[in-house]
């Protein structure tokens, strides 16, 4: 099975999770019957939302959420050039920071038409991260 189909495959068996390239994917976090206290995150994102806004290539998000971006290594490489990387470095690290003083598990980004668990935006904003991180190498 190539590539491809190994990507639409998991996509339909396991739709909610977020595909990040290489293959490799963040797995969702059921949040059934817990989404009713869900925190809004979008003031904690608008720091990136250039970046995020440059991924969003597949589709919007407000028709496919998550699905709607391109996370892949290579797509953050793209969405990155000609920023300043450090500054770029920071910005997720104070987003990550902040998500984890939150009191809650579950979230919600209107811009990203998404509800989640905390620990999955914060693992999507360490994969960017270690993404802009090895565009310095």
């Amino acid at each position: 099975m190539g590539e491809q189909s190994k990507i639409k495959a998991h996509a339909k068996e396991f739709p909610n999770d977020i595909y990040i390239g290489n293959g490799e994917w963040i797995k969702y976090i059921d949040i059934t019957s817990r989404h009713e206290n869900a925190v809004s995150i979008d003031h904690i994102l608008k720091p990136l939302m250039k970046i995020l806004d440059s991924l969003e290539v597949r589709c919007v998000a407000g028709c496919c959420g998550f699905s709607a971006y391109d996370f892949s290594v290579d797509a953050v490489k793209d969405a990155i050039n000609g920023l300043d990387n450090d500054e770029i470095r920071k910005r997720i690290e104070k987003c990550i920071m902040d998500l984890d003083l939150l009191q809650c598990d579950v979230i919600v980004s209107e811009r990203m038409n998404n509800l989640s668990e905390k620990i999955v935006m914060n693992e999507l904003l360490s994969h960017i991260l270690n993404a802009i991180k090895l565009n310095n190498h």
